[in-house]
């Protein structure tokens, strides 16, 4: 048995500042995470930095934690962000 996973939200948008407005998705697998497709960051998987990666998933993780408030519909504990997840932008094949 796994644990329950459902998405929260889906195409938000926020201003980061340094990036301009980032989409993202919120959804619950275990815990909370924002999915954004890194090319809003300028990002390329194989041709950037894994620190530039982290920079710009702990600035958006950051600003949401900040300005976008969650909910679990069973366990008010589990309310919280715990990381961003970036993608290559080809989400519709997964």
């Amino acid at each position: 048995e796994s644990v329950p996973a459902f998405l929260f939200a889906r195409d938000q948008e926020v201003e980061l500042p340094g990036f301009g407005a980032i989409g993202f998705d919120v959804a619950y697998g275990g815990a909370f995470y924002a999915l954004a497709d890194c090319r809003q960051f300028g990002l390329e998987f194989g041709k950037n930095r894994v620190r530039d990666f982290v920079d710009a998933a702990t600035a958006l993780t950051e600003k949401l934690k900040k300005e976008f408030p969650l909910s679990h519909p069973d366990h008010t504990d589990l309310a919280f962000l715990y990381g961003t997840i970036l993608t290559d932008g080809q989400d519709v094949f997964s």
